[in-house]
């Protein structure tokens, strides 16, 4: 029995993937929807995803991207409009850690002291203290008038207004 291995790798190719070290069929994964797919795989942040993609050239732009990635020591970021499973935009963070970053950039915004060694209730409790003051003075528009950096300025609006 001849066991022809260009098949069985063009095979593979056009209906699996490897996640995580493990194969599944692009099948399994579509049957399992985008948020079953989703919340299994990104729960673990210490995984990594190969999609192994034939060796050809795209209809559209008339390129190979796998020779370029390969040739370039890039990666192929495809137009957003084309995105078709769950990893195109895939964030993985520690909503902890983004947390207490945001928390001291909003402490920095309002010339807070703190501390790197300060925890997220101890930042909160500086931006709250911070407010009230000067929400019950009628200062925080004054403060937030003298800001002449637009982004910073419309940053601490939105901020603003999202806790009243």
């Amino acid at each position: 029995m001849d066991i022809d291995l260009q098949q069985i790798l063009v095979s593979f190719l056009e209906n699996d993937c490897v996640i995580a070290n493990k194969v599944y069929s692009l099948t399994e994964i579509g049957e399992s929807g985008l948020d079953g797919f989703s919340e299994k795989f990104h729960s673990n942040s210490n995984f990594k995803l190969y999609k192994y993609c034939p060796n050809t050239i795209d209809s559209n732009t008339k390129r190979n991207y796998s020779i370029e990635n390969l040739i370039n020591n890039t990666v192929y970021m495809q137009d957003f409009k084309n995105f078709d499973d769950s990893f195109d935009c895939a964030i993985d963070i520690d909503i902890n850690i983004f947390t207490k970053l945001r928390f001291q950039k909003y402490c920095e915004y309002f010339k807070l002291k703190f501390s790197e060694d300060d925890d997220l209730s101890m930042l909160a409790y500086k931006i709250r203290c911070f407010l009230y003051d000067y929400i019950k003075d009628n200062k925080l528009e004054s403060f937030i008038d003298e800001i002449t950096d637009p982004i910073q300025k419309l940053t601490i609006q939105n901020f603003v207004a999202n806790i009243k």
